[in-house]
């Protein structure tokens, strides 16, 4: 089979902090999922997208046409099952895997392409934004940090299958838990490449959230990102 860019959208999260399905909850009318999902639709620039849900129940509460998969207890475990979907269905190694949390709505296309470029040459890139607060290590001591060192990593990720497939691997084995998947391929010897995301690649992490993200709806913002 020939290369493939694949697409997988985790909205897999019970929730459990925030009350409810964050995925599923509505912002300007619309639920969270169907934001980033269908940036990725409409470009054009994936021959397989995927999501993955926290039940077979909610095969049925999303509409579009896309592959439908169960993830698991941890964004991790949900990762791991997608990546393992993949492998049992016959995707190329070195296709590229776009990995995104379905809780960051404002998904942009510009930022799709420049992460997706940076993993073609290296094997792996994440988005995210370099700290610009003071940094400090809260320990046993407490010490200050190099915020020009300190990289926030977000999502749109991207991994060539096979990297993405080997560092899931070895965590599994090791036992190692993570909450982002450049982590796991850090630990096989991969160097990712970062790529600085705007402001608005926000998540979508308690009720609060939702104030904001529907007065950024209001202000137009959403067009503009498109």
């Amino acid at each position: 089979m020939k290369f493939m860019n694949v697409a997988v959208l985790l909205a897999a999260g019970d929730g459990i902090r925030f009350g409810g399905y964050k995925q599923f909850e509505k912002i300007g009318g619309r639920m969270v999922y169907t934001y980033p999902l269908s940036v990725l639709q409409e470009m054009g620039l994936f021959e397989r997208i995927v999501i993955v849900l926290p039940s077979s129940e909610h095969f049925n509460v999303v509409k579009e046409n896309v592959e439908k998969i169960v993830g698991g207890k941890t964004r991790q475990e949900s990762s791991r099952l997608a990546v393992k979907y993949l492998r049992e269905t016959a995707l190329p190694s070195d296709s590229l895997v776009l990995v995104h949390d379905a809780v960051r709505p404002f998904l942009k296309k510009e930022g799709v392409i420049k992460v997706m470029e940076a993993a073609q040459k290296c094997g792996a890139a994440t988005v995210g934004k370099y700290s610009t607060d003071t940094v400090y290590f809260a320990g046993e001591t407490i010490s200050l940090l190099d915020r020009e060192k300190i990289f926030l990593a977000e999502t749109p990720q991207v991994f060539r299958f096979d990297l993405l497939e080997e560092g899931h691997e070895r965590a599994l084995r090791d036992g190692f838990s993570a909450t982002d998947d450049i982590s796991l391929v850090l630990r096989i010897g991969v160097t990712p490449q970062l790529v600085e995301s705007d402001w608005f690649n926000l998540k979508l992490t308690t009720r609060r959230d939702i104030e904001l993200f529907n007065l950024l709806l209001k202000s137009g913002i959403r067009s503009k990102l498109r």
